[in-house]
């Protein structure tokens, strides 16, 4: 009987469980805001693809891309770089998409009406999005698409800060 208690306890605590690590992937992409002539058009700009450089977190977390089990955008702000002077506030929205080769883009963060008091820091919400497939990826693209309330004549600089939080299962286990 404690034989069978024995295995039933193995089976169920051993067998059935799988190891999950969490950790989170940051990067800091620049992103450039076009000069907008007309209040409420949308524009639209892109940074280059960048590698997602996930080989050294999965291998200090004891996981490797073939094991991940979910990743979700866990926070994102951006700082404004230049012009000197200015700040968020001539935005009225932001929305910030992400795509991979051969993936579809999907919607990642926004920020909506946005307020004259805002200064030089965007924190941005989330839309929750199951990114798993993308965080595997070699390479990712950011693109933002802005609408203005105030005319800007200057191209604007601001660096995206994004953290990702990672589910995976532990190699071995």
């Amino acid at each position: 009987m404690k034989r069978f208690l024995l295995y039933l306890f193995m089976i169920f605590f051993l067998g059935g469980c799988s190891a999950l690590t969490h950790f989170t992937l940051h990067y800091d992409e620049e992103i450039t805001i076009s000069p907008g002539l007309g209040i409420g058009i949308p524009y639209t700009s892109a940074t280059p693809s960048f590698p997602t450089n996930t080989a050294i977190p999965f291998q200090n977390n004891n996981t490797n891309k073939d094991l991940l089990e979910g990743c979700r955008l866990s926070s994102m702000r951006a700082e404004l770089l230049t012009p000197d002077g200015y700040d968020f506030s001539f935005l009225n929205t932001i929305e910030v998409f992400l795509s991979a080769p051969l993936m579809a883009e999907v919607k990642i963060a926004f920020a909506n009406d946005i307020p004259e008091t805002i200064g030089t820091e965007l924190v941005f919400s989330m839309t929750n999005e199951e990114l798993v497939e993308y965080i595997k990826q070699d390479n990712l693209i950011i693109r933002i698409t802005t609408t203005q309330d105030k005319i800007t004549t200057q191209e604007v600089k601001a660096q995206l800060y994004m953290s990702f939080f990672v589910d995976a299962n532990i190699l071995g286990m």
